[in-house]
């Protein structure tokens, strides 16, 4: 405990609050695409901001919930009063997110505080992790389903352990709206009501109190799709016969059954996740009721059976498996493993968190705020294909593109976008004229280091000006 003893609870919470304000400027575009396609552009389409949106095939077979698009286009149509531009409105969704995260975690901490009796060592372990644990920072500021649900789950769970009609009601409500915002989440609550039912933390009244709440969740989940997809529609049945019945799911690749085991380990780091994963073996050996350790265990072993597999599918139990974690790692005689946990914890916050998440993201907002650019070569890669921007939404309605081969006429001032190295030394070739950088998601300096031409195989997206 040596390190934390530095930290006190104060410092902690106060720590993880700054940088849950700071990291929605910093850590701009997605974890994963799934996070703008969704959520993000579905809003934005349904208050007609976006006018260029092209179906998905999951918006053509109803497979998404529209509780999460719902809820930004709250959040939009209030920011949208005072005539903020697309990146600042997406800017606003993430310190949203990361701000809502925030409190569902504060609250959870002063939920284990009030009703785990875990010993002081044990408390100021999950404090710090709960607040400061890198991936939970991150996720926070992520506008995805995984991050919302997941805050739901939480503010579920500081309500469930009471006795009290409208706190196990609430609790319910807030697990069915984790569970529209994201199927999968229902199986923790699931496992959580029938564990306490079976070992009889319950009664059958206090049972059928947390169901008719989730069944209120469900339901303003199944009125988000009505409002969403313009019918009445199943989106669970969708997404259940789409990627489990015609196994599209598989589609975007298979992964061995030790998958999410492995990289508990590696992502997390060795000195964590080893023992997330001992700790749930050990909670469950000595506390065979344990609700917590199974509900986290039965999800991942669930998420585990499945073929397509994704680090971030299993995140939600992360804030719970650190419950049996924290008591673990108090209890060890030697604080070494702990140190080694914190530290290798700390030193990737800054560099994970506060860089882009999707480095092309910045390229688009650079384009965007360069007003005088109203036409946009692409220029081919060496095979002759050109790049596509994917992210329809970040560009201007004013902009034109237009695919650039070799020997074309162009404006005799024009900006050239390129997407590789080579591609921008190629373009400063009479053809185009004298073309300047203006901007490129590398730094210009990097561009003298290209020992072994390691430039060459990074992607970099630029934007030139060439005059002729």
């Amino acid at each position: 405990m040596k390190i934390l003893n530095y930290l006190s609870y104060k410092k902690i919470i106060l720590l993880s609050l700054f940088f849950h304000i700071l990291i929605p400027f910093f850590s701009k575009g997605f974890h994963h695409p799934d996070e703008f396609y969704y959520g993000i552009n579905y809003s934005f389409l349904k208050l007609g901001l976006f006018d260029a949106y092209e179906p998905s095939w999951e918006y053509v077979y109803k497979i998404r919930p529209w509780l999460l698009p719902t809820l930004f286009s709250g959040l939009i149509s209030f920011f949208k009063v005072f005539t903020l531009d697309t990146f600042t409105l997406i800017t606003l969704l993430r310190v949203t997110s990361s701000l809502f995260g925030f409190l569902a975690h504060f609250f959870f901490y002063q939920t284990v505080q009030k009703k785990f009796n875990l010993s002081e060592n044990a408390l100021k372990v999950f404090c710090f992790f709960n607040f400061l644990m890198w991936p939970i920072l991150y996720m926070n500021a992520r506008t995805s389903s995984e991050n919302w649900s997941t805050s739901f789950l939480l503010f579920g769970m500081c309500l469930f352990f009471s006795k009290k009609t409208w706190k196990l009601i609430l609790a319910g409500l807030f697990f069915g709206i984790a569970y529209s915002l994201r199927f999968q989440i229902g199986l923790i609550a699931f496992c959580l009501g029938v564990n306490y039912l079976a070992f009889k933390k319950f009664q059958i009244l206090d049972f059928i109190k947390l169901s008719f709440g989730i069944l209120l969740g469900i339901g303003l989940g199944i009125l988000s799709d009505y409002w969403g997809y313009g019918d009445w529609t199943f989106t669970l049945y969708n997404y259940f016969e789409q990627n489990i019945l015609l196994g599209k799911m598989s589609n975007f690749g298979v992964s061995p059954w030790w998958y999410y085991f492995k990289k508990i380990v590696l992502n997390l780091s060795p000195f964590i996740g080893i023992p997330i994963l001992i700790s749930l073996v050990t909670r469950i050996r000595e506390h065979k009721s344990d609700a917590i350790a199974w509900s986290v265990i039965i999800f991942v072993l669930f998420h585990s059976a499945l073929g397509h597999k994704e680090f971030r599918f299993i995140y939600s139990a992360l804030p719970l498996a650190l419950i049996p974690f924290s008591i673990w790692m108090a209890k060890l005689k030697k604080t070494i493993w702990l140190n080694l946990a914190v530290v290798a914890n700390l030193v990737v916050i800054v560099p994970f968190n506060l860089k882009a998440a999707y480095t092309p993201y910045k390229f688009y907002e650079a384009l965007w705020n360069k007003k005088e650019v109203s036409k946009l070569y692409v220029y081919p890669s060496s095979s002759g294909g050109h790049a596509n921007f994917e992210l329809g939404l970040l560009l201007r309605k004013d902009l034109e593109i237009i695919n650039y081969k070799k020997g074309e006429n162009i404006d005799p001032v024009s900006y050239i976008f390129t997407t590789k190295y080579d591609q921008l030394q190629s373009i400063k070739g009479a053809e185009l004229g004298h073309c300047e950088l203006i901007y490129s998601t590398y730094p210009e300096w990097v561009f003298d280091f290209n020992y072994f031409n390691w430039l060459k195989r990074s992607n970099i997206w630029a934007l030139s000006r060439c005059v002729k």
